[in-house]
């Protein structure tokens, strides 16, 4: 009786560990190194394939598929680069740029423009050139706005106060800043290219503009006829990527909470050469790795794969 009783809680003492490390992954961490080797390899577009990568910032490309548009470029794929907005909401860099602690909007065009700028040298490094990028010049950090509140009103940017595209190389020139307008050129953009595959970042994703990017393509994607297949990357979420920091020999796994037994995670393993082009190509993103908080969370993307989550056909 008295063996039985140590066993019993022996045993419950084993579940409750299990239950515990259970949580505390699932809750706070990462999966652990070893679930790297559980995850199938993503494949890599060929000859005849066409990819695009829909993004809210410049920067987010090379933070999230770097190295599968590189890799896929050298398999011969066709590879689009769209980005929704040109990052020109974000503060620091504007008033590091402008030395100005109030900018003007003004400033926060210009500082667009250096985005744009970065994009296509960081972008030319993976191989892709610049008649492979698409600036569609949404508002940066409303993308929330233009799904919800301003499908049909115009939204204005409380960054360069302007209601429409004003940049010069807008894809739809001076379009007035509503949701139905992104959406309706997210669907000609798809129509036009006809990809077999679209990268995009989660809709888990804890920045806005990131999770509602999510949500506009999804939805441009219903009215396609071809059915494209949809990868989603993670950028911004708890803990993610961990730890943060420069560790390239170290592996991106799933955040614990985004994972569930309907879920199909991939990863893109990166050899040497492919991981030292997305680390040339993620230096030429100054503007933001002039902020210490985000050097450390974009240099922790520089790891030994990618992750992708397949999404569910609606």
């Amino acid at each position: 009786m008295k063996n039985k009783k140590i066993l019993l809680l022996i045993l419950g003492f084993l579940v409750i560990l299990f239950l515990t490390i259970f949580a505390y992954f699932r809750i706070y961490q990462t999966l652990p190194k070893f679930a790297v080797s559980l995850i199938p390899e993503a494949e890599i577009p060929g000859q005849g394939k066409t990819v695009l990568v829909i993004v809210p910032h410049e920067d987010d490309e090379v933070l999230g598929a770097g190295g599968f548009i590189e890799k896929s470029i050298k398999n011969g794929a066709n590879v689009m680069v769209i980005f929704l907005t040109n990052g020109d909401g974000h503060k620091f860099t504007t008033q590091e740029e402008s030395r100005k602690l109030y900018p003007k909007p003004e400033n926060y065009i210009e500082s667009g423009y250096q985005r744009q700028q970065e994009a296509k040298k960081a972008l030319a490094i993976l191989g892709l050139p610049e008649n492979k990028i698409i600036f569609m010049g949404y508002p940066d950090n409303g993308l929330k706005n233009l799904f919800e509140e301003n499908f049909s009103e115009p939204y204005l940017s409380p960054y360069t106060k302007q209601n429409y595209c004003s940049y010069s190389n807008c894809y739809h020139k001076e379009a007035p800043y509503t949701g139905e307008n992104l959406q309706n050129d997210l669907e000609q953009i798809i129509k036009t290219y006809s990809p077999d595959l679209i990268l995009t970042t989660h809709p888990s994703d804890t920045h806005s503009d990131h999770s509602y990017c999510a949500d506009f393509v999804a939805n441009a994607i219903e009215t396609n006829p071809t059915q494209p297949e949809l990868y989603y990357f993670i950028i911004h979420f708890n803990r993610f990527p961990y730890p943060k920091g420069l560790h390239i020999n170290r592996y991106l796994t799933p955040p614990g909470r985004l994972i569930s037994s309907s879920d199909e995670w991939l990863k893109t393993s990166l050899d040497s050469d492919t991981l030292e082009l997305k680390k040339q190509a993620l230096e030429q993103y100054q503007s933001q790795l002039a902020s210490p908080m985000l050097k450390s969370l974009m240099e922790g993307f520089l790891r030994k794969n990618e992750i992708f989550s397949k999404a569910k056909k609606r």
